[in-house]
C-alpha cells in the first residue's frame, strides 16, 4: 500500500503545481516547466519501480512524451525526451543492479512480467492494463484534438487578416486609380 501512497502523493503534487501555473498564480515559464517535467519523470519512474518498467511504463511513455514534446506553452524537445528516457533507465538499473527485484523474466522465450511491489490478481493486472490504454487514448485524443482545433482557428484569423490587410494597403501591383 506504500507505493500507492508515494504514487498518490507525487500525483497530488504535479496537479497542485500544474493548477498554480494554469490560475497564473505561478508564472509560466521555463522553471515552471521543468519542475512539471522533474515531478512528472519521477512519477513515472516510480511506476516503473513499483510495476516494472515493462508494464504500463511504455504505455504512459508513449502517451506522454508527444503531449509534453507538442504542446504550446514551451518548446524543450530534447529535454522532454531524455527525462522520459531517464523515467525507463532508472526502473531498468534499479533491477539490473539487484536493488529493487526483477520484475520480468524470459521463461522458455516468453516474457513473463511479475511486479514484486503490490500483489495483484493476473485478471486485476489486465483490467489495470487496458484501463491505462483507454485513458491514455482518451486524454490523447482530447488533448489533441483540442490543439488542432485551436491551430485551426489560428489559420483563420490569419486568412482573415491577411485579407483585412489586403482592403487596406494596396498591393504594389495594383494600378493607381
Amino acid at each position: 500500500m506504500k507505493p500507492l501512497l508515494l504514487l498518490a502523493a507525487q500525483l497530488v503534487a504535479l496537479i497542485a503545481v500544474a493548477a498554480l501555473a494554469g490560475t497564473q498564480r505561478l508564472r509560466w515559464g521555463t522553471p515552471v516547466a521543468l519542475t512539471i517535467l522533474v515531478i512528472h519523470m519521477i512519477m513515472l519512474a516510480t511506476i516503473g519501480v513499483v510495476l516494472g518498467p515493462l508494464l504500463l511504463l511504455p504505455i504512459l511513455i508513449f502517451g506522454s512524451m508527444p503531449i509534453m514534446i507538442t504542446a504550446p506553452t514551451i518548446y524543450l524537445p530534447k529535454t522532454i525526451v531524455v527525462g522520459h528516457f531517464l523515467a525507463v533507465a532508472v526502473p531498468l538499473a534499479l533491477e539490473h543492479f539487484k536493488i529493487v527485484p526483477h520484475s520480468f523474466s524470459v521463461k522458455s522465450g516468453s516474457l513473463v512480467l511479475h511486479p514484486w511491489a503490490i500483489d495483484i490478481t493476473p485478471s486485476a493486472l489486465t483490467f489495470v492494463v487496458l484501463g491505462t490504454i483507454g485513458l491514455q487514448l482518451v486524454a490523447n485524443s482530447t488533448i489533441l484534438a483540442r490543439q488542432r482545433r485551436a491551430q485551426e482557428r489560428q489559420q483563420e484569423l490569419l486568412h482573415v487578416q491577411k485579407w483585412q490587410l489586403q482592403q487596406l494597403v494596396p498591393s504594389s501591383g495594383s494600378r493607381p486609380m
